[in-house]
């Protein structure tokens, strides 16, 4: 309680009041002001503590927006591209293109996430983090049909795509409130994704 004492005592608020009590006390010495003067002069420091606006807390800055669901599908356009370009081999294909399915399907009921962002922020993690990690390892593997690689691969895209599925099946049967409960098991699910563990040179 001293320290809100004293932070008020030191307060613009206060100074003001001062100021004008002290004036009135000036002005009673020079012209009298009766016998009310101390009244006078409390309610004129009553009255620059209540007038006197407090000092401005700083506005904070406004969230970041989050990503649209056409903003998310140019990201998995990208990272596809980015792959099929590199020669991959044909297993990493084909579970890149089951997770897209999954994606594009969770993506067409964008909106009905909104009640749940716990479940949008995992799908944005996935497609902004997680795949391009993932792919970014991959690719940076000189022979891409390593077996080592290929199979680390496949199994995180496919973990991932599990992931997109539960979301994606909780729309469709209206049990998105249940998927809140599974915000902590699917960060410790995450936690199977490999690291770098394929860098093998040929």
């Amino acid at each position: 309680m001293a320290t809100s004492d004293t932070s008020f005592f030191r307060s613009r608020k206060n100074l003001v009041g001062m100021i004008i009590a002290v004036l009135v006390v000036g002005l009673h010495l020079v012209v009298g002001l009766g016998v009310l003067w101390p009244v006078v002069a409390l309610a004129g420091w009553g009255a620059g503590v209540a007038l006197t606006p407090g000092r401005q807390q700083p506005e904070l800055p406004p969230a970041p927006a989050r990503p649209s669901a056409e903003e998310l599908r140019d990201r998995i356009r990208h990272e596809t591209h980015w792959l099929y370009g590199s020669g991959p081999a044909h297993e990493v294909v084909d579970s890149m293109a089951a997770l897209k399915v999954s994606l594009d399907d969770v993506l067409a009921e964008w909106d009905r996430l909104a009640d749940v962002p716990e479940q949008r922020v995992v799908v944005e993690t996935i497609v902004n983090d997680y795949l391009p990690g993932t792919l970014g390892r991959y690719l940076a593997v000189s022979d891409r049909t390593h077996p080592t690689a290929v199979t680390e691969t496949a199994e995180s895209l496919t973990i991932l795509r599990e992931e997109v599925e539960r979301i994606r099946e909780a729309v469709v049967s209206d049990t998105l409130r249940d998927l809140e409960d599974q915000t902590r098991a699917l960060r410790i699910q995450f936690g199977r994704l490999p690291g770098a563990g394929y860098d093998t040179e040929s």
